[in-house]
Formats: C-alpha cells, sequence, structure tokens
C-alpha cells in the first residue's frame, strides 16, 4: 500500500525523450543559481532549476531524489546537454560529491525543459518569510527530528541567540537550506513576542557559495531508506504529509 501511495506522489516517469538526453548527451557542469517550487495540494510538489553553464542560464524542471537538498543555490551539478537542453545527472552528481546514497533513477522522473528558467534566487510559493525585528542566531547542533526513513521531517536545532541558549524542536527547514545546518553558521532571523524565527530564503540566498561542509549521508535517506517500508510508519507518513501542506509549511 505504502508504495502506491508513494507512486502517487511522485512526478510521471521519463519519457523517451529524457532516456535519450541523459545517455546521449555531452557530460558538463552547472551552479544552481535559481530555485522555482510550486507547491500542490495533491501530488508531487513541481521543483524547476536554472543552471549556470558559462554565459548560458539553462532551465530545468526535475524530480531529484535522493538527496535533494544538494541541489541548492551556488552547488554544482553534472548535465548531460544538447544544444539548449540539459538534464541533470544526478547520480553522475552523486558519485562526483562521493555520496554512499543510491539513485534509482527517479532522478529523470517529472523531466521539462524550461524556455523560462527561474530568476535568480528562490521562488517557493509554499514558504513565506517570518516578519518582525531583525536579528541573528548561531548555530550550535542539528538533528533531524523523528527517526525512520525522516520524510518529511523536522530538525531539533540547538541555537544561540544573543549569548542564550535556544532550542527549536521541530524546525522545518525547506530542501534548498539544509546545506546551511552547520555548526557555527549565523543565520538571519526575526524576532517576537517571546519568539525567534530564521529567514531561511535570506540565509539560503545571502549564502556565499563554497566548500560543502555538510554531511548528507549522515543525515538524510538515500534510496534505499526512503524505500524501506519498515523503516516508515504510515499514519506518521500522513500526519507529517498533511502539516507539511498546510499554509506557510516550509
Amino acid at each position: 500500500m505504502l508504495n502506491d501511495l508513494l507512486t502517487n506522489l511522485l512526478p510521471t516517469g521519463p519519457g523517451r525523450r529524457a532516456r535519450r538526453l541523459a545517455e546521449r548527451g555531452e557530460e558538463t557542469v552547472g551552479v544552481v543559481d535559481g530555485i522555482r517550487v510550486r507547491r500542490r495540494a495533491e501530488g508531487a510538489d513541481i521543483w524547476e532549476y536554472a543552471f549556470a553553464v558559462g554565459p548560458l542560464r539553462i532551465g530545468v524542471r526535475q524530480h531529484l531524489a535522493p538527496q535533494r537538498e544538494r541541489a541548492h543555490l551556488g552547488a554544482e551539478v553534472m548535465l548531460r546537454r544538447h544544444d539548449s537542453e540539459a538534464i541533470v545527472d544526478w547520480p553522475g552528481t552523486l558519485a562526483r560529491a562521493g555520496s554512499v546514497a543510491a539513485s534509482t533513477g527517479a532522478s529523470l522522473h517529472g523531466w521539462k525543459p524550461l524556455s523560462d528558467p527561474p530568476r535568480p534566487g528562490l521562488d517557493d510559493d509554499g514558504y513565506r518569510p517570518p516578519e518582525g525585528p531583525s536579528a541573528s542566531v548561531v548555530l550550535h547542533a542539528a538533528r533531524r527530528a523523528s527517526a525512520g526513513a525522516g520524510m518529511l521531517s523536522g530538525w531539533e536545532l540547538r541555537l544561540l541567540s544573543d549569548g542564550q541558549p535556544l532550542v527549536l524542536a521541530r524546525e522545518r527547514v525547506p530542501a534548498w537550506a539544509v546545506h546551511l545546518l552547520i555548526t557555527g553558521t549565523e543565520l538571519p532571523a526575526r524576532t517576537g513576542r517571546d519568539m525567534v524565527a530564521i529567514d531561511w530564503k535570506q540565509a539560503a540566498e545571502d549564502s556565499p557559495p563554497g566548500t560543502e561542509r555538510f554531511d548528507y549521508d549522515a543525515h538524510l535517506p538515500g534510496a534505499e531508506a526512503a524505500a524501506d517500508e519498515s523503516d516508515l510508519d504510515v499514519d506518521e507518513f500522513m500526519a507529517e504529509f498533511d502539516a507539511w501542506k498546510r499554509p506557510g509549511a516550509a
């Protein structure tokens, strides 16, 4: 049953055109410089990327799995390109990063070339930046807030705010910001009455490109973990999925 459920939440399978481009396209490196996310009440959300390839910007819609979090702003990914079209070689990207996660081929799902690439930066219609006076916090530690495959789960973040310890027990960190969860990272925040909220969009857009230091394999499930029904409770999954889809959720 769970396999059927997950199948319904994924985009449609790859077409012949996508497979041909993945097999025969010229291998090149692209840098993510734009991400556009369209959240949907039913079915899989739509993720679109803009890649800088030399002086060109190439737009691609694609479901990247596992560990979509690696394709953040400033990240280098492997592409297979022919003329103005490209497809992300996600298995090649994972291998280039030295990841132990295995791609099962789902990275070809939902592929579509875009004549209108996402603008530079982040455009996620499911994310609402917090409001209030500006502040900053320093990340002390981060870990998954739930066990198992960790799908759609939040994070437990231990922070320092004005030198005082602060714990966000179940912070929903957008996939495009997970790479920022490194000890010592200073994060922009907004303050309110007895609350501190991190502005993940500002943090991700302001983060300078640099050497990747976040340990994805230690924190995120690979393809095998996500597909193992024994690691994922159906009731817990649906509860988290419903919460994820509520307005204002990241």
